[in-house]
């Protein structure tokens, strides 16, 4: 798990040693940070709603969003392993509600954990369920809402879906599109809205490191039943291609890298640059690309040297004003 500190701990800037066996099991009493992170991998959403007067209560629990994957490295190869299970039970196991509720009594909002249990075990009879396919850079962003009636009488819900650009640390920038729509849902039957973002309107509000969040919240006229849910989506990038002329070469011989990408965008990349490089074998090679006309391929075939034996991994990223964080990958063998 990574330990980088996110809040002061005990008046320094530091994260654990927290016990393994105590996150899984929820006991937050034995200090080191156990609580910060138990709701880093197992806590349970709660989207609450505050009234004028200050007031809040509970409108929905999502209690599978967090903890998902806790990934980490291989031993002896790049692959990755997903190690959650040995921090948490499985998600929605007996183990797993028993954790979170033994959790949930020591924290700072004991007094709403019965408030908090009832409305997990009510049963509304309008089921939603927020879908969305692929998002890739350059292409838009289609959000799909189903509203499933399970009544037998109609259902009228008044829908807002709102786009928000973030930083990638979760801070609002701006609103980049805003849905409003009032649904009729007839007995045992299904409506559906979506919100459709496109690359206009997002390409410029979306910073190059950031992302976007999509906000609903869906109040069943009549019943008083309120759906909630944000998602955070990070953008697909495209990845550079990394070709070199041989995979097997002999020390001190140059190996031709040929690197590629495409800009995916309508607007075009400023202030382009490549770089290069393959740790214990190549200083960084930084290569200028200018401006990158939209829709646009650049291509760059770097000469370099190889220095040590074995197998070495080298490295291009790229980086503009526009896109960042670009990067492609491959292996050579070095022989003597």
């Amino acid at each position: 798990l990574d330990a980088t500190p996110q809040e002061a701990s005990s008046g320094r800037m530091q994260c654990g040693p927290a016990p393994i066996a105590a996150i899984k099991q929820g006991d937050m009493n034995c200090g080191y940070d156990t609580g910060f992170v138990f709701s880093e991998v197992n806590g349970d959403v709660v989207y609450w709603i505050v009234e004028e007067d200050g007031s809040m209560k509970i409108a929905r629990v999502d209690t599978s969003a967090i903890g998902r994957l806790v990934a980490t490295k291989a031993v002896g190869s790049g692959e990755m392993v997903d190690v959650k299970g040995n921090y948490k039970f499985e998600e929605g196991s007996a183990g797993e509600r028993d954790a979170v509720g033994a959790a949930a009594c020591m924290g700072a909002r004991a007094e709403y954990l019965e408030e908090y249990y009832k409305k997990n075990a009510v049963e509304d009879d309008i089921k939603f369920k927020l879908t969305h396919g692929e998002v890739k850079m350059g292409d838009s962003v289609v959000v799909n809402l189903e509203c499933k009636n399970q009544s037998s009488e109609v259902r009228s819900i008044k829908v807002v879906m709102t786009g928000t650009s973030i930083t990638y640390m979760g801070k609002p920038l701006g609103q980049v599109k805003r849905m409003e729509h009032m649904l009729f849902a007839p007995e045992n039957q299904t409506a559906r809205c979506a919100l459709y973002i496109s690359p206009e309107d997002y390409v410029g509000k979306i910073r190059p490191d950031g992302a976007l969040k999509v906000a609903v919240r869906a109040e069943v006229q009549g019943t008083g039943q309120i759906y909630t849910v944000s998602e955070q989506f990070d953008f697909n990038k495209p990845k550079i291609t990394l070709t070199p002329n041989k995979t097997t070469i002999r020390k001190g011989q140059l190996i031709k890298m040929k690197i590629q990408l495409e800009n995916p965008l309508k607007i075009p990349l400023k202030n382009a640059r490549i770089r290069l490089e393959a740790a214990r074998n190549l200083r960084p090679v930084n290569i200028n690309c200018g401006q990158v006309k939209p829709k646009h391929k650049i291509s760059a075939t770097v000469s370099v040297p190889t220095r040590r034996i074995g197998k070495r991994q080298f490295v291009a990223s790229f980086d503009s004003d526009e896109l960042k964080d670009i990067q492609g990958e491959c292996t050579v063998v070095i022989i003597d």
